[in-house]
């Protein structure tokens, strides 16, 4: 029989779990020298859930973070100095107000993104990451009600 486990690695756990599972579909969506191209992970939130989640991704093979966006620069140079000290180049930062992560997602060189912020803005950053063409994985929760819940499934069918 297994050892019960906290709160906190159950949360770690699952949320490292649900990343990898909602980037799965962008893995085979390019080439690198063995064959594959990085899947390229756009961060939008780099307070301590967001870094917590970069840190698991740069662990993962061919995947790769071009940007990060947040409201606090120094959250931003938190995460480029994670993303840095895993061999990767420095990421573009998006610090410049509320609706910098809309400027993020414009971006052609991001097959997904990562939304760790607070979760009021989790429905809305999601939509908007879907109408952009991205792959979306939500810090828990995607939704607070059931309003929302109905934006998320009219931005995946759109």
């Amino acid at each position: 029989m297994s050892e019960p486990i906290d709160r906190r690695e159950f949360l770690k756990r699952t949320t490292t779990a649900t990343a990898a599972l909602a980037l799965a579909p962008a893995v085979s969506l390019g080439e690198d020298q063995a064959g594959q191209r990085p899947v390229r992970v756009g961060l939008i939130g780099a307070g301590n859930r967001g870094c917590s989640l970069l840190r698991a991704l740069m662990g993962m093979e061919r995947v790769s973070v071009p940007a990060v966006c947040d409201i606090d620069k120094a959250r931003i140079a938190v995460a480029g100095k994670i993303i840095t000290d895993a061999g990767q180049n420095e990421p573009e930062g998006y610090a410049d107000g509320d609706e910098a992560y809309k400027r993020l997602l414009t971006r052609d060189d991001l097959d997904a993104v990562i939304i760790a912020t607070p979760w009021d803005l989790h429905t809305p950053m999601a939509a908007a990451g879907m109408r952009a063409g991205k792959y979306v994985a939500v810090e828990v929760p995607a939704s607070i009600n059931m309003a929302q819940c109905w934006e998320l499934v009219r931005a995946h069918e759109e």
